[in-house]
């Protein structure tokens, strides 16, 4: 069950370091990596650093969202499936409470 939780948030991760890597290698179009006595663009500071914390976030928010499905398997004796979907529901009007999870 916890395996299956990280694996739903290790998506996010891997597309959070894939726009790094992007950015890294210059394999955007127009995104020119600043250099020493060049400033940072706006583009850069959009794509190449807040668009993969904000993807990272994304994966944070579906561990909390998760976080209480292996509760339930054990509890309620649920497949894994079950015990996924009872998870979203509980914590849907709850996020603020379980982020700290």
């Amino acid at each position: 069950m916890q395996a299956l939780t990280v694996a739903c948030a290790v998506g996010p991760a891997l597309a959070g370091l894939a726009v790094l890597v992007a950015v890294e290698e210059e394999l955007v179009p127009g995104m020119v990596r600043p250099t020493c006595h060049d400033p940072a663009t706006v583009q850069f500071i959009l794509v190449g650093r807040i668009l993969p914390v904000l993807i990272w976030a994304g994966g944070l928010v579906l561990l909390g969202r998760f976080s209480l499905a292996t509760a339930i398997r054990v509890a309620d004796g649920r497949s894994a499936t079950a015990a996924m979907r009872r998870s979203w529901t509980l914590t849907r009007a709850a996020r603020s409470r379980t982020t700290g999870l």
